[in-house]
């Protein structure tokens, strides 16, 4: 049966090859990362989570160049992607949530860039995001603010438990496997 599933998912894998949405998307890694994303939910692979990564933001200087173009690409693939998605069967249920692994100090250094900090943004986009700001802004005053960086306002953990419960549609999910009960934020419907 294990044998047999698996020769069925790459038989799918392989019908969901769109060589016309791959090109589409552009040539920047990311739009292809999304493409591949966008055939796989489409051919109903049955997966809920795809990662994609895009590089190039930790700098320390000359941001405002490095940024740009970078935020464009996600742009350019976003609306790509979710013109796929959204003319098809999934509309409600794709979301997409942006995320770094790290905030941004609240003042530039000499180069023109920001240091490592402790806030920082996360974004969700897509079917059944309920939009706004959740949690309140970081404080900006420098007696605020822990050694210049922003002090977070939401404990990480609580939008975990908001994206853990809806993918499994149980809200009870999201303390179980964090290990501790965390604040479902509404965000997602």
């Amino acid at each position: 049966k294990n044998i047999a599933d698996a020769f069925e998912a790459q038989s799918k894998v392989y019908a969901a090859a769109n060589s016309a949405w791959d090109s589409s998307f552009g040539s920047a890694p990311v739009g292809h990362q999304l493409a591949q994303a966008a055939m796989l939910i489409e051919a109903g692979i049955p997966c809920q989570t795809y990662v994609v990564t895009l590089t190039g933001f930790d700098t320390h200087g000359n941001e405002a160049d490095t940024q740009s173009p970078l935020l464009s690409q996600i742009d350019t693939a976003l609306k790509d992607f979710f013109g796929v998605i959204n003319a098809g069967p999934r509309k409600g249920e794709v979301f997409v949530h942006f995320t770094s692994e790290f905030g941004r100090q609240q003042t530039a250094n000499a180069s023109e860039g920001c240091d490592h900090g402790q806030a920082g943004t996360d974004i969700f986009v897509g079917g059944g995001v309920k939009g706004g700001l959740y949690g309140l802004a970081p404080a900006t005053a420098p007696a605020k603010r822990l050694d210049d960086a922003l002090v977070p306002t939401v404990d990480f953990r609580c939008l975990y438990a908001t994206v853990l419960n809806r993918l499994s549609r149980n809200t009870t999910t999201s303390s179980t496997v964090l290990g501790q009960s965390f604040e479902d934020l509404g965000f997602l419907g």
